[in-house]
């Protein structure tokens, strides 16, 4: 669950480091001030990003880990613990 946040995050932070990045190298570090991210230009830094984060999710729910099979929970069977797990089906 946490890899599935953090790629959502990074993938959404992705346009915000670009434009980051492009103004660094265009305008130089000394001028690239948090100004430019002022107006229209972070709505649609915004916009990318959750368009990004939005093929992520199809991404991973396509190619992501897919366990087939029935999942059994922890459960007790004559007083010991028997581990859960899923059943090859």
């Amino acid at each position: 669950m946490v890899r599935v946040i953090l790629v959502q995050l990074i993938l959404f932070l992705l346009p915000f480091i670009g434009w980051a990045i492009f103004l660094a190298v265009t305008r130089g570090l000394s001028d690239a001030r948090a100004s430019y991210f002022i107006g229209p230009m972070p709505y649609w830094l915004a916009v990318a990003g959750l368009i990004l984060s939005i093929a992520g999710f199809l991404a991973l729910g396509v190619v992501g880990d897919q366990e087939t099979g029935v999942y059994h929970p922890l459960r007790f069977e004559d007083g010991k613990l028997v581990p859960g797990g899923f059943d090859d089906n």
